[in-house]
């Protein structure tokens, strides 16, 4: 039988986080029959929205999927869900035979390779077909010959008139040249100059660009001309950067390399209508790197070989070149995965490699490489690897080079990347026997760089000639290539072609002293599990919208008693200052590492919550950046917690410059642990010109019982509410101007000592008299300020109730988690299903009393019309609050059986619970065998 993927590698099938979703919704057995696998596939049928169930194959030797439902992605959740299904537990498909409409699918995708790998090696094709193959050869050779002509005449006009009169032309000048070259049959270089147009519109340094990127077509088009004269390799290179290419079924056999594969590196990118994965891998024994490119064209994702960290044993075959890279990949096998691998010694011999390539092929921009015994450093000017020698060049990212600082401490360490003129361009690096990917970055950075104008060299002169045109400047002095009758603007971008390469080829690292960072304090605790890292990761990839599962992940670990995976700091610490509650957490599970990270990195780590260390000093150079509002209220509370007298100090110098939202955060900060020391700062507050901001002041102040404010509070309070009645007294109230906003600024507490009576006879009394509803919302909006328990209860279980649902949400959170359920089972029949969820959007970590209740809820509304846009509110916070253990209830609750309509609508938020679950499962999943280059 044919090998199943592992879960992470269906995962890595897809980068639509949507459709991975939706596919862990349909993983339960209830939604599919005729379950099956043979030695080639697997099959079954998946009820969906439709009265049909969805006919689902997967080809386990791609793997390639087949599926009857209308969706446009590919593979869709049908066919990712079965493969998900085998992948967790092959036990789980029963062996049996192929259904006929499987079989006839799979016997014609076998039908087709096996022509395809005949034609090659088989019988010689007949003469007519080898003559129409050699006429349509020899008519493309033409056509290519002559794009290539015309495209070369094209770069002389415009560098003889000047790269500056590029800007006026818009991007119908680049495309219509793109779209000769593609009715020429050269389709690679009409996507370059397709590129050309946004050039000239990004950076200061477009004419260093653009000229760089005009010498090059320069230099492929004269390759052209000379073709039969270069080796065989260099050849195959001028031919595929221009557009030709083969398939892999007909590459040549005497350079596959079978070997231990290790993947260093993967990255995927690309637009709507194709995606690209690159994936980097790294022989065992042949100390080969080869590159896989896969693609997905309209939505589909393209193939995963292999995730980083991963051993695999492979066979390599690569693509005709002077210096071989790309490779095709046959018969694969997970058997590990990295814990080394072997790199240069010093950055000059990885230049040297890089120049000796160079000279091999011009053609070369970057090379992979894998460089041992490296630190990262930050100088004034941006982010730079050290050698041992003291040499060092440049960082392509400043984000991947965050990440390499908090994975390695700033200590040597081996990284593999893309090595250029320009620098490194870091994708992994292993540090203590673990692989960590670093491309793409998990963190947000900034990576432009600041322009240098050309410099006075030879490089510069041509660009500065170039900016011109040759018809308005001279030629720069002493070119290296001879006039010979040429015209000046091919002898100029034959210079620049020649001058291009040597830099990129000449390019050394440089001799600078960079000193390193201090050690790094110790933490005990272990990393997680390798399944959990690599989810983590995956949601920090997802994008913002993932804050409430990176929670659910930060306290599962904290709770295990685990440490942050170290690459993964930068960009936790990140999400954290988007939430309030995530920066909490992530500060309670970072750990001595963050907090010297920070240290070394203040602005990039701004987020991270540091009480113990925060000066005023650094609080003011940090608020200076402009962050977000959750960081500026971190700072600031952090600077509370360390000196409040600095605090106080920091704030009042910037009051007149700090915006609305910073001022009401200064005084959240300040209510959350008010004292009496504050009321003089306070008071000066209460005469803000923002009347929201006095107004807070002024409720902040009610918070401190000896205050002035609480003092003349109570005292107009005094008379207010009163009980008449002798057997059954009422409440009632003095309604004198301005009454609602005194009893809301009152502690709750007040009228139980001034009423002689408790807060659930307060709150039912409260009900009755002709000013309910203003009297209960003042009272509820004083017991949200004082949190007062009691209170909170009283209001949500008497009639008080039904007068306080703006402020119901607030209420609820401060009842205590073992009364919450009741609480909420007693209120949830009394409301819709919209007014449930906003109920229940204060409260979190739902106990099963409450996930219990909420299921009844989403019943009852199951039976109302248009019942499927109002439920979805509850269905998504329940997806994320409900204990997930009740997945499959809410799914047997919108089972197809019950309701056909329903099942599809709940699937992303039964999706969502079992992620959740697998969250759970992955911190007590075993660790794979660790293989690899020792």
């Amino acid at each position: 039988m044919l090998p199943i993927p592992t879960p992470d590698q269906v995962r890595a099938l897809t980068t639509d986080s949507s459709v991975q979703r939706s596919a862990a919704g349909l993983v339960a057995p209830r939604h599919w029959t005729r379950l099956g696998r043979s030695e080639r596939a697997l099959f079954g049928a998946c009820q969906g929205s439709g009265k049909e169930p969805y006919s689902v194959a997967v080809d386990l030797s791609g793997p390639v999927f087949r599926c009857s439902c209308p969706s446009r992605k590919f593979p869709c959740k049908h066919g990712l869900a079965l493969a998900l299904i085998a992948a967790t537990d092959a036990s789980a498909i029963p062996a049996t035979d192929e259904p006929g409409d499987v079989a006839a699918w799979l016997d014609g995708r076998g039908a087709k390779a096996r022509a395809a790998a005949a034609q090659p090696s088989g019988d010689a094709p007949a003469v007519a077909d080898v003559e129409a193959a050699a006429k349509r050869a020899d008519a493309r050779e033409r056509k290519v010959a002559a794009g290539l002509d015309e495209l070369d005449r094209w770069i002389g006009d415009i560098v003889r008139r000047g790269l500056a009169a590029t800007r006026s032309e818009g991007y119908a000048f680049w495309d219509a040249e793109a779209a000769r070259l593609v009715d020429a049959q050269a389709g690679s270089l009409a996507r370059s100059v397709r590129n050309l147009g946004s050039v000239i519109v990004e950076g200061a340094d477009w004419p260093d660009r653009l000229l760089r990127r005009l010498a090059r077509l320069h230099l492929i088009a004269s390759a052209y001309e000379r073709i039969d004269r270069l080796p065989p390799g260099l050849a195959a290179d001028v031919r595929s950067a221009i557009g030709w290419t083969i398939r892999e079924d007909d590459l040549p056999v005497d350079d596959a390399v079978t070997d231990r594969w290790l993947v260093v590196g993967r990255t995927v990118d690309g637009s709507d209508d194709l995606s690209t994965a690159r994936t980097w891998l790294l022989g065992e024994q042949s100390r080969r790197t080869a590159l896989h490119l896969a693609f997905g064209a309209r939505g589909a994702a393209p193939r995963s070989v292999g995730l980083p960290g991963m051993v695999m044993d492979a066979t390599c075959t690569f693509y005709p070149s002077a210096t071989p890279l790309r490779a095709a990949i046959d018969d694969s096998t997970v058997v590990g995965t990295v814990s080394a691998i072997p790199g240069e010694a010093t950055l000059d011999a990885t230049a040297a490699r890089f120049a000796e390539r160079m000279a091999c092929n011009p053609l070369l921009d970057a090379w992979p490489v894998a460089i041992a015994g490296v630190r990262v450093a930050a100088a004034d000017d941006g982010w730079y690897l050290v050698d041992s020698a003291g040499a060092v060049v440049p960082c392509g990212s400043a984000a991947s080079a965050i990440q390499l600082l908090a994975l390695s401490a700033g200590r040597p360490c081996t990284v593999f990347g893309e090595w250029s003129s320009s620098g490194l361009r870091l994708l992994s690096a292993v540090t203590d026997g673990r692989l960590a990917e670093l491309s793409p970055p998990l963190l947000d950075v900034d990576e432009v760089a600041a322009f240098q104008p050309p410099a006075d060299d030879a490089w510069g002169l041509l660009v500065s000639a170039a900016l011109l045109g040759t018809e308005r400047s001279e030629l720069p002095p002493d070119l290296p290539i001879p006039a010979d009758g040429l015209l000046p603007e091919t002898r100029l971008l034959a210079a620049a072609s020649l001058e291009a390469t040597r830099r990129r080829a000449g390019a050394k690292p440089l001799g600078r002293a960079i000193a390193a960072p201090p050690p790094v304090p110790d933490d005990p605790r272990p990393l997680p599990p390798m399944a959990a890292v690599w989810l983590l990761l995956g949601l920090l990839r997802s994008g913002p919208d993932q804050g409430p599962l990176l929670r659910e992940w930060v306290a599962i670990a904290t709770r295990a008693g685990f440490r942050p995976p170290d690459e993964a700091l930068p960009a936790l610490v990140a999400a954290g200052a988007r939430s309030p509650e995530l920066g909490v957490a992530v500060a309670r599970f970072a750990g001595p590492r963050a907090a010297w990270l920070a240290d070394q990195q203040p602005e990039a780590m701004a987020g991270l919550r540091r009480p113990s260390t925060m000066t005023a000093e650094l609080a003011t150079r940090l608020m200076d950046t402009r962050p977000g509002i959750v960081v500026v209220r971190g700072l600031l509370a952090d600077l509370r917690t360390s000196d409040a007298d600095a605090f106080r100090a920091v704030v009042d110098e910037r009051w007149s410059t700090l915006t609305r939202d910073e001022r009401l955060a200064a005084l959240s900060v300040v209510e959350a642990s008010v004292a009496p020391d504050d009321e003089p700062w306070l008071e000066a507050r209460t005469d803000d010109r923002d009347t929201s901001v006095a107004a807070r002041a002024t409720a902040v102040l009610a918070l401190l019982p000896g205050s002035a404010v609480a003092r003349d509070l109570r005292a107009r309070a005094g008379g207010l509410l009163r009980l008449e009645g002798r057997f059954r007294p009422a409440l009632v109230v003095d309604p004198k101007p301005g009454w609602p906003a005194v009893v809301a600024l009152v502690a709750p507490g007040f009228w139980v000592e001034q009423l002689r009576a408790d807060p659930s006879s307060i709150a039912a009394r409260a009900s009755a008299p002709e000013h309910a509803a203003d009297l209960i919302a003042a009272i509820a909006g004083a017991t949200v300020l004082h949190g007062d328990a009691a209170f909170a209860e009283a209001l949500l279980t008497t009639p008080a109730a039904d007068h306080v649902k703006d402020a119901a949400p607030h209420l609820l959170a401060l009842v205590p988690r073992d009364r919450q359920g009741q609480v909420i089972a007693e209120l949830l029949p009394k409301v819709d299903v919209s007014g449930a969820a906003a109920l229940l959007a204060e409260t979190d970590d739902w106990s099963e009393d409450t996930a219990s209740a909420v299921l009844e809820s989403l019943d009852r509304a199951s039976e109302e019309p248009m019942w499927q846009w109002r439920i979805t509110p509850l269905l998504r916070l329940a997806a994320l609050r409900m204990p997930p253990a009740f997945a499959d209830a809410v799914d047997a609750l919108f089972s197809p059986e019950k309701n056909p309509s329903a099942a599809e609508h709940a699937a992303t938020a039964v999706a969502t619970l079992r992620l959740r679950q697998e969250l759970r499962d992955a911190f007590t999943r075993p660790a794979p065998a660790t293989e690899g280059i020792a």
